[in-house]
């Protein structure tokens, strides 16, 4: 096994300023432990537990704080939709916590569920966080059509959601639309009927002088038109 020097210092100076005191072979199996997750991510999370944390060092208290790209239990209440008209990019693990307290908000206890909610989804992440099992994202959609199309437009931006599997659950009509404003007029090609895998090379090669500019959607628009021109 190979840990970083700094975490071990990073470690030693964390467990003294929380007031505790590492055998040798303590701080071997919490470097062990700590040693399957990105360094980076220790790191954070340390420096998050050295500003927040009061009482004992312990694997789980630094465990809790890594950054996986899981939301903390009360951005993740936040986002969960409380109405089936609502629309909304959630976890798996947002979803098995809101489980226990959806009954609470069809009674219109929100503070009894929001305590459910944040009961379980502390339980399953910390879970899954010590089982090493990634975070997974998924959209929820409800009833009204115009939030399900900003939800989508705005997970595929943030990269939770795949963009051709988010243009896949928008009707044909919103996918022209939906490509403008994610910036992958592209995809609108690659999901049309009759263009050959030589007209999606020489689509991405006319892309790839904007590709790393940031998205404006007129522009986006007018390369649209100007590469559905070229597949007559």
């Amino acid at each position: 096994m190979s840990v970083s020097k700094k975490i071990i210092e990073n470690l030693a100076v964390t467990a003294e300023l929380c007031g505790t005191e590492l055998s040798d072979a303590a701080a071997q199996i919490m470097c062990a432990d700590l040693f399957q997750y990105p360094e980076s991510a220790v790191l954070g999370a340390l420096a998050k537990l050295r500003r927040e944390h009061q009482g004992r060092l312990t694997l789980a208290a630094i465990i809790t704080r890594l950054d996986d790209g899981r939301p903390g239990v009360e951005e993740a209440w936040a986002i969960y939709p409380k109405d089936e008209a609502d629309s909304a990019a959630v976890t798996t693990e947002m979803q098995m916590a809101m489980s226990s307290a959806y009954s609470l908000i069809e009674d219109g206890d929100r503070i009894a569920a929001r305590m459910a909610f944040k009961e379980s989804y502390e339980r399953i992440v910390s879970q899954n966080r010590a089982d090493r099992i990634p975070v997974r994202w998924e959209v929820s959609l409800g009833h009204e059509k115009a939030g399900r199309e900003a939800a989508l437009i705005s997970a595929a931006r943030k990269g939770l959601v795949g963009a051709d599997h988010a243009m896949k659950l928008l009707p044909s009509e919103l996918h022209e639309r939906f490509c403008e404003s994610i910036g992958k007029p592209e995809l609108l090609l690659e999901n049309q009927k009759g263009v050959s895998p030589e007209g999606i090379r020489r689509v991405r090669q006319a892309l790839a002088g904007i590709s790393s500019a940031p998205a404006n959607p007129e522009t986006v628009a007018k390369h649209i038109d100007h590469l559905k021109g070229m597949f007559p």
